[in-house]
């Protein structure tokens, strides 16, 4: 379960495995209620439910690691709803990324903003195979051509 005691989320150790993202420590508050979701090995969105909102009311900023998402919506004359389940209050998430994670873009779509994370594996850490050049002697190679060169020095 997200323990709710702690602000941001660590995205260092959620991307050594984000099978187990349910042990992600969130910091932010509830609202809005959001995903992480692993798209492959390199890529993971953040969806953040976010119905109406609009591109002007949210804010999306990287500063180092720390990602924060922020929303405001216009003031509204309240008077004018009998009721009003859908709400609009100010929020801000934050989510700290791995170093080694860049924003690649956000979108909002259907009420959803969808904030997509690409992990960048640098070339000193990817597996690679190293070409076998030349060709390697044997031991009992090396030990007949000494025997050659012992019965040829001894003519």
């Amino acid at each position: 379960m997200i323990s709710q005691a702690y602000k941001t989320t660590n995205f260092s150790s959620i991307l050594k495995d984000l099978t187990e993202a349910e042990t992600l420590l969130t910091k932010s508050s509830q609202y809005p209620p959001h995903n992480i979701v692993k798209v492959d090995d390199k890529t993971y969105h953040i969806e953040l439910a976010v119905a109406g909102y609009s591109m002007e009311d949210l804010l999306v900023e990287l500063n180092g690691t720390l990602l924060s998402i922020s929303g405001e919506k216009p003031k509204i004359d309240e008077s004018l709803y009998i009721h009003k389940g859908i709400s609009s209050k100010k929020f801000i998430k934050e989510f700290t990324l791995a170093k080694d994670v860049v924003v690649a873009d956000a979108t909002l779509d259907n009420g959803l903003l969808i904030i997509s994370l690409d992990r960048i594996i640098p070339e000193v850490t990817k597996c690679k195979t190293i070409p076998i050049n030349g060709v390697a002697r044997t031991i009992n190679q090396l030990l007949n051509e000494d025997n050659e060169y012992f019965y040829n020095t001894m003519k």
